[in-house]
């Protein structure tokens, strides 16, 4: 068993941290030390009780979760930190990475996805995406969709979050679309339909070669484009069997 890991949780919803609080003291090596509801009250416990990790809703009455996390850091005083939000847009990951934070994702998100930010953020890991997302990219692109749609952007995440729980296939309509949905600012309808058109526009830009390098045999018995939970789960099973192969295909 590792070193325990103590956690400061901050969040305007008291049911929310209750329910999150019993669960995560649930997990082995993970303490929850203390949970508050506004941004002033976690800058003072974070300074009271130096946890190795806080966890926070962006949307905090008071001093707002950004504002927090600027005083924080400028006071040298901001532990590794996972972010949690409703809404993903671009502009809030790219300030956050800015402000250095261990990790963000949206909510309500999984637990078992949430722990692991949390020990990853604790023993000082970077983010998955460094790599992980780099590979992902890549794939998307040797399969012939277009960087600049915006089905490749929710497919991207998408597989990212398929890779940490194969299960979000088996609820694709109410979990994962919704999901990529949150992260993006836009509706479930709107990503299965745009995951849909680049998968389309990728399959019609390939040939027979590209698609046995995703699809192996059964590609010779697809007559057109596969439909949206096909294309994620081969995705996936490719991406862990072997990425080197996308890596050559781009050379």
């Amino acid at each position: 068993m590792g070193a325990e890991i103590r956690i400061l949780l901050a969040d305007a919803s008291e049911n929310f941290l209750r329910m999150l609080r019993r669960r995560l003291t649930e997990e082995p090596e993970l303490t929850v030390v203390a949970a508050v509801r506004d941004g002033q009250s976690a800058y003072e416990r974070t300074l009271e009780l130096r946890p190795d990790v806080l966890v926070m809703d962006v949307m905090l009455p008071g001093v707002d979760g950004l504002n927090l996390l600027r005083r924080l850091k400028r006071e040298s005083l901001m532990p590794p930190t996972v972010v949690l939000a409703s809404f993903l847009p671009n502009w809030l990951g790219d300030a956050l990475c800015r402000l250095g934070v261990a990790d963000f994702l949206a909510k309500p998100c999984l637990l078992t996805e949430l722990t692991q930010r949390i020990r990853c953020a604790a023993e000082g890991q970077p983010r998955k995406s460094s790599e992980t997302e780099a590979y992902v990219r890549e794939a998307l692109l040797a399969f012939g969709i277009p960087a600049n749609l915006d089905g490749y952007r929710y497919l991207r995440y998408a597989v990212s979050l398929v890779m940490d729980d194969r299960e979000l296939l088996r609820g694709i309509t109410k979990v994962l679309y919704p999901a990529v949905a949150r992260r993006f600012g836009t509706t479930s309808i709107c990503v299965e339909r745009s995951m849909r058109s680049a998968i389309r526009q990728g399959w019609e830009r390939g040939d027979a070669e590209r698609r046995a390098l995703f699809f192996g045999s059964a590609a010779a018995a697809l007559t057109g484009p596969p439909g949206n939970a096909k294309f994620l789960s081969t995705m996936v099973e490719f991406l862990q069997s072997g990425y080197e192969n996308v890596r050559r295909e781009k050379r």
